[in-house]
C-alpha cells in the first residue's frame, strides 16, 4: 500500500484561527468560510437583529475552534458591502444552505446602510482607552477622521505643532525637555499618536513650563459612551448606518483581568451595552465572543469578578454557537482531500474494515446518520481517521480546546502530534484513538479548573509508567483506565479500595475517607471506600516536584497506607481513628 502522504492533503485554509483585528479585509479569509446549517442559523439571529431594530447587545458563546470568529468576519463582510460585490462569493455558498438567509443579506445591502467595524482586544489596561483607540483607528481605516471629536492626544499634538511654526524659541526649549525624558521629539510624537498614556502625561508637566504656568486643559471628549454616541450620530451624513463592535477573545479578557481595576471596566461595559440597547435610527450592537459563560466557570473566577459582571450579563442575550455533530464531521471532510479510491486497500484490510462496520452500530453514528451517509462522511470523508479517533477528537475538541489546540490545528497545524504531521512522516496505518490523547494531553494537564478531565489525566498519565507494550499504551490512552482501586480482606471482611484525585478548593483537607456500609452500594459483598486526594491543597503547589502523574506515586502509597491503618484501627482497640487524619489535615496546612 502507499504511504499516506502520497495522495492525502489537507487544506491549511483552516490552519490558522481568524484574528478579526488582522483579517477583517482579508478577501481570502473571508472566501474561506464554509456555511453551515449551525453556523448560518446563528448568522441569521445576528442578521434579524439588525432588520428589526432589536437584541443590539450581545455574547455569544460557544467552545474553541468552532468558527465564530470566522462568523462574525463573515457578519462584519456582509454588513459592510454597500453593494454585495466583495462578498458575492460568500452569499452564493450561504445561499445553497439557506435561500431565505441569503435573502435577508441582500435586503439589508440594498436597503440597509453599511456598520462601521470595531473590533476590541481586551489588551490594554484602560478598557475606556482601549475602547476609543479601537473605535479612532476603525475611522482612520475607513479615511473618517474628519468625524472624530479631537482628542487629548489629538490636541497636544496640534499645540506642538503650532510651537514649531509659530513659536521657534518654545519649539526648542520643548525638544530640550523631552531629550531629558530620553525621548526625540519624534518618539514622542509617535506616543502620543498611539494614545499611550505616560505620554500625555508627560506633556501635562511640560506645558506649563512653556507657556507662564498655563495648564493643559482641552475639554475634549475622553468618555467612551459619549463619544461612540456622538460618532454615530455623525455617521449619518458619511452614509452609515451605524457602528458594528465586536469584543474578540473576551474569555481571555475575563481570565486575565485585575480584580481592582474589574469593577470600573464593567461600568464601561454596561454603559456601551445600554448605549447599543437604547439605540434606534443609528443603530449599535456590540457582541461579546467567549467559550464560555461566567457561570461556566465555578470556582475558577472570583466571586468579586463574577458579582461584578451581573450588571453586564443582565444587557446581554446570550446566543449560543451549537455546532451539531454532523456538520463537524462534514468540516473534518473538507479539510481532508483524497480521492476515495486511494483509500480502498485500507478498507479491505479485514481488520480495518470489522471495525469500521462494527463502529456504526454505535448510538453515535447510527443514530445521526444512516448507512450511505456513515459510509461517505465518516468512513470516507474521515479517511485516514478511524471512526472512533474522529468521534473523541470532537468530544476531546469541545471539552478542553483552546485557540493554540483545536480540531483544525490537529487536522492542519504542522505541529508534532497533528494529523498533517503524522501524515507528512510518513503514516501508513489507520490513525486510532491513542493520537487524539497524545495531541491533547497538555490541555487534560492543565485543566485544573475541570475536576473529571484533570483527575482522569492524572490516572492515565500514572497507569502509562505501568505499561509494559505500546499497544497497553493505546489501551491506556483510549479508556482512561482507573488503576487505582483494588479489592482487599481484612478479619474476614471484604473491602473494595479507590484512590481519587480530585481539585476542591473549597475545602482545606488534603484528603478525606468516605466508607459506605450501605447496602445498596455494597458490590459483592465488598464495601465501598474511597480515599480523596486534594491536587488543588496548598501543599501540592509548595513543591515542584508534583508535575507528572507518575510524581503523585509515592503521596498517594502514602495516603493509601493511612486509608488501611484508620479502617483497621478500631479492630486494635483504638477509638476515633478517624481523629488521626482531621488532626493531620488542621496541621499540614500550617506547615
Amino acid at each position: 500500500m502507499n504511504k499516506f502522504k502520497d495522495f492525502i492533503e489537507i487544506d491549511k485554509k483552516f490552519q490558522n484561527s481568524i484574528n478579526l483585528q488582522l483579517d477583517i479585509d482579508n478577501l481570502s479569509k473571508l472566501n474561506s468560510y464554509i456555511p453551515t446549517h449551525s453556523s448560518i442559523l446563528v448568522l441569521d439571529g445576528f442578521l434579524n437583529n439588525v432588520l428589526s431594530d432589536r437584541d443590539k447587545a450581545n455574547i455569544l458563546i460557544g467552545p474553541y475552534g468552532k468558527g465564530k470568529s470566522h462568523l462574525l468576519l463573515v457578519l462584519l463582510a456582509l454588513l459592510n458591502d454597500r453593494k454585495g460585490y466583495r462578498t458575492k462569493k460568500t452569499i452564493n455558498k450561504i445561499e445553497k444552505v439557506s435561500k431565505e438567509t441569503a435573502e435577508k443579506i441582500k435586503t439589508i445591502q440594498s436597503s440597509v446602510k453599511p456598520f462601521l467595524p470595531v473590533i476590541i482586544s481586551g489588551t490594554e489596561k484602560d478598557l475606556n482607552k482601549e475602547f476609543i483607540i479601537a473605535l479612532m483607528e476603525s475611522l482612520r481605516k475607513n479615511n473618517l477622521m474628519n468625524v472624530a471629536p479631537e482628542s487629548d492626544y489629538g490636541k497636544a499634538l496640534e499645540v506642538i505643532a503650532k510651537w514649531q511654526k509659530d513659536f521657534k524659541q518654545v519649539y526648542e526649549s520643548f525638544k530640550q525637555i523631552v531629550r531629558e525624558y530620553g525621548r526625540t521629539v519624534e518618539e514622542f510624537m509617535g506616543e502620543l499618536k498611539e494614545m499611550k498614556e505616560e505620554a500625555l502625561n508627560i506633556f501635562k508637566e511640560i506645558h506649563p513650563k512653556l507657556t507662564a504656568g498655563s495648564e493643559f486643559m482641552p475639554m475634549t471628549v475622553n468618555n467612551a459612551m459619549t463619544l461612540y454616541g456622538e460618532i454615530n450620530r455623525a455617521l449619518e451624513s458619511y452614509g452609515y448606518g451605524g457602528i458594528y463592535i465586536i469584543f474578540d477573545e473576551f474569555s481571555k479578557y475575563i481570565e486575565g483581568h485585575e480584580k481592582d481595576t474589574f469593577a470600573y471596566d464593567m461600568k464601561i461595559l454596561q454603559d456601551i451595552c445600554e448605549l447599543a440597547n437604547n439605540s434606534k435610527k443609528q443603530q449599535i450592537h456590540i457582541t461579546f465572543v467567549a467559550h464560555k459563560s461566567i457561570k461556566e466557570y465555578g470556582n475558577a473566577l472570583s466571586s468579586d469578578i463574577v458579582n461584578a459582571f451581573k450588571g453586564v450579563e443582565g444587557r446581554l442575550k446570550e446566543v449560543r454557537f451549537v455546532v451539531s455533530a454532523q456538520n463537524n464531521y462534514e468540516l473534518i471532510q473538507h479539510v481532508i482531500k483524497k480521492k476515495v479510491s486511494d483509500c480502498k486497500p485500507w478498507f479491505q484490510e479485514q481488520n480495518n474494515k470489522e471495525i469500521i462496520e462494527e463502529s456504526y452500530k454505535i448510538p453515535c453514528f447510527s443514530g445521526l446518520f444512516t448507512e450511505k451517509e456513515y459510509k461517505k462522511i465518516i468512513m470516507e470523508g474521515c479517511f485516514p481517521m478511524l471512526p472512533l479517533t474522529a468521534y473523541a477528537l470532537l468530544n476531546i475538541s469541545e471539552k478542553v480546546a483552546q485557540n493554540e489546540r483545536s480540531i483544525f490545528t490537529f487536522l492542519a497545524n504542522d505541529e508534532k502530534g497533528s494529523l498533517i504531521n503524522i501524515v507528512e512522516n510518513g503514516s501508513e496505518e489507520l490513525l486510532s484513538v491513542d493520537v487524539v490523547y497524545d495531541y491533547f494531553q497538555n490541555m487534560f494537564r492543565d485543566s485544573i479548573s475541570l475536576t473529571n478531565i484533570h483527575n482522569e489525566w492524572l490516572k492515565a498519565d500514572y497507569a502509562l509508567t505501568k505499561a509494559e507494550s505500546l499497544n497497553e499504551e493505546k489501551i491506556i490512552k483510549a479508556e482512561v483506565l482507573d488503576s487505582c482501586s483494588e479489592t482487599f480482606k481484612y478479619n474476614g471482611k471484604s473491602y473494595i479500595l479507590k484512590m481519587e484525585l480530585v481539585t476542591e478548593a473549597e475545602t482545606d483537607s488534603l484528603y478525606s475517607v468516605v466508607k459506605d456500609n450501605r447496602e445498596d452500594v455494597t458490590v459483592a459483598e465488598a464495601t465501598p471506600i474511597v480515599c480523596k486526594v486534594n491536587l488543588a491543597h496548598p501543599f501540592f503547589t509548595r513543591f515542584d516536584q508534583f508535575k507528572k502523574g507518575q510524581d503523585y506515586t509515592p503521596i498517594i502509597a502514602i495516603f493509601k497506607a493511612l486509608t488501611l491503618a484508620e479502617i483497621m484501627a478500631p479492630d486494635k482497640g483504638t477509638k476515633f481513628a478517624s481523629n488521626v487524619r482531621i488532626l493531620f489535615n488542621q496541621s499540614i496546612i500550617q506547615l
